[in-house]
């Protein structure tokens, strides 16, 4: 065990093109940002953690409410990747992470500015894909690949220690994450993905007794899941994951006895890194990458389907967000190698989508410039104001009804979360 600690350095920047509506801010340079996670403190406050592969340490950075506060957890050999990170009551950070040399989980918690260090769990090699969550006494709990096996590793710690088991042993797990959530039962829910057939699976319990949902797949040739996130709101479920046949971004939502799987993305090569949260209202929320744009991506569900917004171009690899009380969207990520970290906060209230919302009838392949179903092309309707379906490239008045006793221009645009 190894207590670090540092002296914080804070660099806040304006970076990269970014749409208005969301603030961009450079958190840290120097080959820096990598599989970060993000989560809110008990004052809506986001913390995240990464890895810097400067010198191959595990790193957090903190919103004090004026700056970002980073301190290094670890650089104790080649740790920090695949990391994930939640708060305690004293708005204290606790983190799970990976040693890349031994092929350890590690745990850290800070207790005022000293860093306690756990082997979580030691049973190598194994946190690959790491997803870290919390049960309902503070203790954290974790899901990983185990590498010798290829199976789904599960961690937990409580007052007598740490604890290992081996949830798939009937399965081959791979892909780029798992997804771990914990209900108020204290019954963890871990979505990954199973590379014999390319599905993605959902198993529930704790310990060593596990049942198993099949998501999606069913023997098909695509490759489902080889990147996902999973958020649970009591015993209702819901996942994001990447379908690289494709190159398309998917959603499924609901019990273990009734759900539904939809399109969340088609447009680009959507979904090859993302995550997904809830906010207070239950509504989702997603961060994406497209690979084909070089593109971050953020989208939200409302009634007619998922609004998808560009937020920045140039980065958005392994994209985290958090959604706080009032409606405020975080999301961090990086840039190509060598990398540098980001964080872009606000909301798509004024942003046009892009593209339609999932659902909507569209007349062309382009995106919309409004809300309604059955005028959806990129042009403004003409200056005559006679006609639902007119989109002559001139700019209408300042009205928004595409109806025929209306007009049709580009001020109903967008639309931020209404939750």
């Amino acid at each position: 065990m190894r207590r670090l600690l540092l002296i914080v350095v804070v660099v806040v920047a304006f970076a990269a093109t970014a749409v208005a509506e969301f603030t961009v801010e450079t958190v840290e340079t120097g080959d820096t940002g990598y599989t970060p996670e993000i989560a809110l403190d008990g004052l809506s406050r986001p913390g995240i953690c990464f890895a810097n592969e400067t010198d191959d340490s595990a790193k957090i950075a903190h919103w004090t409410g004026d700056a970002w506060d980073i301190d290094t957890i670890d650089s104790d050999g080649d740790v920090g990747s695949y990391c994930g990170v939640f708060f305690d009551g004293d708005n204290e950070p606790h983190v799970a992470y990976r040693d890349n040399g031994d092929k350890f989980v590690r745990y850290a918690y800070r207790d005022d500015d000293s860093w306690t260090i756990i082997t979580l769990d030691g049973t190598a090699p194994t946190g690959l894909g790491l997803s870290v969550a919390r049960d309902s006494l503070g203790w954290p709990r974790t899901s990983s690949v185990q590498e010798d096996y290829v199976e789904v590793a599960y961690s937990w710690m409580d007052g007598g220690g740490a604890y290992t088991t081996y949830v798939s042993d009937w399965q081959t797990v791979g892909g780029r994450a798992t997804g771990l959530a914990v209900n108020s039962g204290d019954v963890s829910y871990i979505a990954f993905h199973e590379t014999e057939w390319n599905d993605i699976w959902l198993t529930r319990g704790h310990d060593d007794a596990w049942q198993f949902l099949l998501i999606d797949g069913d023997e098909t040739t695509d490759q489902l899941g080889t990147d996902l996130a999973l958020a649970l709101e009591g015993n209702e479920f819901h996942i994001a994951y990447y379908n690289e046949t494709e190159g398309s971004l998917y959603y499924a939502a609901g019990t273990w006895t009734d759900f539904s799987v939809e399109l969340l993305d088609g447009d680009g090569d959507a979904g090859s890194s993302l995550d997904l949260t809830l906010d207070a209202a239950g509504t989702p929320h997603a961060c994406y990458y497209d690979a084909a744009e070089d593109m971050l991506r953020y989208a939200y569900r409302d009634t007619p389907g998922w609004r998808t917004y560009r937020v920045a171009d140039g980065a958005g690899l392994e994209c985290s967000l958090v959604v706080d009380d009032s409606g405020l969207v975080t999301m961090t990520y990086r840039d190509a190698k060598p990398s540098t970290l980001y964080v872009a906060r606000g909301d798509a209230s004024g942003l046009p989508q892009y593209g339609g919302a999932i659902g909507d009838d569209d007349d062309d392949t382009t995106g919309d410039d409004d809300d309604d179903a059955t005028d959806d092309d990129a042009s403004d309707d003409d200056a005559s104001d006679d006609d639902a379906t007119d989109d002559d490239a001139t700019d209408d008045d300042a009205t928004d009804d595409d109806t025929a006793a209306g007009d049709d221009d580009d001020d109903d645009d967008g639309g931020g979360c209404a939750c």
